[in-house]
Order: structure tokens, then sequence, then C-alpha cells
């Protein structure tokens, strides 16, 4: 059996047809209107109620292992890449988001202790009066007699002194005061849904820290360090973010920061064409009629291909509903014949 026979076992409406769910007229009239309408066969014979699309989605699969073990000597198998997406993309399985450490911000606050100063009164010295040693003759006057200011029988002048308000203790140690303060709130981000994001606060103040984070006001429970993160981040995650700081006597919540999620719909799919046959021998480039790409999802709800020119490489795919999907290329030569599965790709849209 040549290589062409064999490939044809392993088409679609040939298998349709070998297992009686279609004849051989129905099988031609769905090829006709397939030209006309660049439709799938598989997706003309479900519109017309000939099959199911489980029928079609089980014939693919065995269409699969079909291949893998009839087609000895076609096209080599075509490496299959993502390019220039994120996330998601991964190999045979879905992207596993690469997490980020949380690391918690410890913030130590040194209290200083002032002593007061050490304040000692004392009183001031009496100033002592020196009587004169010189003496002065009596003088005879007819009106009242003044004392001498600098006579020695003068009276000594008094000085006062000050009195001392009762004596201050010494190094009296002040009343603590507690004290809190949000010194870098939150800030804005953008991300993109299935990537990590984090969110971080700075708070000082006096004895434990307390942490709370809300969403759009909503306590956020297990929320209770100093950073938040969402890994992976979808849409439901957007709003507006505030956290709550606390001691034992103080409470200070933050700013809003507002968190946007932008959805990545796309899949772009890169290819590179093969040089040889899988039996080794050289493929020539213009051999290549084209190239196939599979695409289907993960709950088994989208099963289709897109046939493509030899001259194209890339395959961008748009507006993908969120879940994950799966990408696979085959190449086609002229004489219709298909190679292998390229390796598996997936991406999950969250």
């Amino acid at each position: 059996m040549t290589d062409k026979s064999q490939a044809d076992r392993t088409r679609l409406g040939t298998l349709l047809v070998e297992r009686h769910l279609i004849s051989e007229e129905q099988l031609q009239n769905a090829i006709a209107e397939q030209k006309a309408s660049h439709k799938q066969l598989g997706e003309i014979l479900v519109e017309s109620n000939l099959v199911s699309s489980r029928q079609i989605r089980s014939l693919l699969r065995v269409q699969k292992r079909l291949r893998a073990t009839i087609l000895t000597s076609v096209l080599s198998v075509t490496p299959l890449a993502l390019a220039g997406c994120g996330g998601g993309a991964g190999g045979s399985s879905p992207r596993a988001v690469e997490s980020s450490e949380v690391q918690s911000q410890n913030v130590v606050v040194e209290q200083g202790q002032s002593s007061p100063a050490e304040t000692t009164l004392r009183p001031e010295s009496p100033t002592e009066s020196t009587p004169s040693d010189s003496s002065q003759g009596e003088q005879s006057v007819s009106g009242p007699t003044t004392p001498n200011a600098g006579h020695s029988d003068a009276p000594e002048a008094e000085t006062a002194t000050p009195e001392a308000g009762g004596d201050a203790p010494a190094n009296t140690q002040p009343v603590a005061v507690a004290n809190l303060e949000i010194s870098l709130p939150p800030s804005d981000q953008q991300a993109v849904a299935g990537s990590s994001v984090t969110l971080n606060v700075s708070a000082q103040g006096t004895g434990t820290l307390d942490y709370q984070w809300f969403r759009n006001g909503q306590r956020i429970e297990g929320a209770v360090l100093s950073s938040l993160t969402l890994n992976p981040v979808t849409t439901a995650d957007a709003g507006d973010y505030t956290v709550q700081v606390s001691n034992d006597s103080l409470s200070e919540t933050s700013d809003p920061a507002t968190l946007t999620v932008e959805v990545d719909q796309e899949a772009r799919l890169a290819w590179t064409a093969p040089e040889v046959r899988e039996d080794g021998s050289q493929l020539i480039i213009s051999d290549i009629q084209g190239y196939r790409v599979y695409h289907s999802t993960e709950d088994g709800a989208l099963e289709e291909a897109y046939d493509l020119p030899a001259d194209t490489q890339e395959l961008l795919l748009s507006e993908l509903n969120p879940g994950t999907h799966y990408f696979a290329v085959t190449t086609v030569d002229i004489n219709g014949l298909e190679s292998n599965l390229s390796n598996m790709l997936s991406k999950t849209i969250y």
C-alpha cells in the first residue's frame, strides 16, 4: 500500500464512510459544499444533521492515532511555538504562572529614651555689708537728724533669698505616647489576567503593627500582611484596594490603590518549514502545499483546523473564550500527505 492510499484511510470522510455513519454520496456532497464555502468538513456534516459533534470529535482522535501508526514516510514533525504572547503559554499542559515570593516587611521601630535635664535649685548667697571703719564727728542741726547712709550705725542691707518651689526629682521617665503613620501607601497597578501582581504598604508606629486588606471596601480574608499577592490575577480582582494598619491604640487606613486587569485573548502561533521527511529523505520546499493548524479546547467544545498556504508560517487567533486552548500544526505536501501533529501547545485565557 502506498503512502497516498495509507493517508487516504486516515481522512475524516473515509472514517465516517467506513463506520457507516454517512454514505459515499453524502460525503461527496459535503466535500463539494466545503470547497464552495471554505467550511470544515465536520462542521458541514454536523450542520446537515448527518453526524453529531461528539462523533466528529471521537473520529478526530481516531484519526490522530491512525496517522501516528500508518504514516511512516510522510513529512517530518514541524515545531510549533507561541510567539510574543502571555497569560498561559506552555508546553503540553497549561502554563503555570510563576509565583512571586512574598516578603513581608518587618518594620523595626527604635524608640529613643530621652532623660530630662537634671535641675538643682541653689539659693543665692546674701550680700554681706561691711561696716565703715571711719568715724565722723557730730554735727549740730536745727532740724531733725537724718542718718548718714555711709555711717557705721546704718542698718545692714537685707538681701531676699529666693524660695525654691520644692526639690525636683532627678531622672524622671517620660510617659510613652503611641504613634502610627502610613509612610508609603499601596500604588496603582496594571496587570494582565493570568499573571501575578503584588500590592505593598509601608508603615511605622509603636508596638506591634497589624494589617488588613480590603477590596472595594470588603474585607479580604487572610490578607493580613504588609503585602498582598494575587496569583494568578483575574478580571474579578480588578478594583480599589485599601489596607488598614493598627496597633494597640491607633488605626490608620491607606489611600485606595486601583488595580486594572487586562485580558489577553490572543494566541500567536509560529512554526518553521521542515527540511526532511520522516524517513530521512530531503523535502524540497516546493513540495509543501501548506500547513494545517489544529485548535481545540479542554472541555471539547471546540475542534477546528485552519488550512494555510505554504508561504505562511504564522497564525494569530484572537477573541479566544476563557478556558484552556490547545494547538498543534501539521505539514501537507503536494500529494496530500499530512505529517504527524507537532508538539502540543496550550494557552489559558482567564
